[in-house]
């Protein structure tokens, strides 16, 4: 069941994103026609904002797994953890290089997260929930 939902939102996820990347410049220039004074259409902002929109997306199906299992209380202290390495990343960022430091650590921050994310999920979830299992099953008998 996991699994269809799991595909019907990368699935929506993909036609949300491909038309971003459509219609991001269009919808710029539309905007922008009689502004002179920058140019306002800068590609590598673009990607980096799908980019970083789709890595945030495809969190959605796991976050939504973790709260239906009841284990938000021990997710959330990765949640806290993960907001303050973002802000402090995005502020360095910020002050190094501007929009585009922010918009680099922010990527790095996210895709250390997500691996810290997955290490949590398969290593510590496995050993806890053997051990909440053996312990239950002790008790049973």
């Amino acid at each position: 069941m996991f699994r269809q939902y799991e595909y019907i939102a990368v699935c929506a996820i993909f036609i949300f994103l491909t038309t971003t990347c459509t219609l991001i410049f269009p919808f710029i220039n539309i905007y922008t026609t009689e502004i002179d004074d920058i140019t306002y259409t800068d590609p590598v902002i673009a990607i980096l904002m799908v980019i970083i929109t789709s890595v945030e997306m495809l969190h959605i199906p796991s976050g939504h797994l973790i709260n239906m299992s009841g284990e938000f209380k021990i997710s959330k202290n990765i949640q806290i953890i993960a907001c303050t390495v973002l802000i402090i990343a995005m502020a360095i960022g910020g002050n190094l290089w501007g929009i585009y430091g922010m918009f680099y650590f922010t990527i790095n921050t996210i895709i250390a997260i997500f691996i810290s994310w997955m290490c949590y999920r398969n290593l510590f979830m496995a050993i806890f929930r053997r051990i909440n299992v053996l312990y239950k099953g002790l008790i049973k008998r």
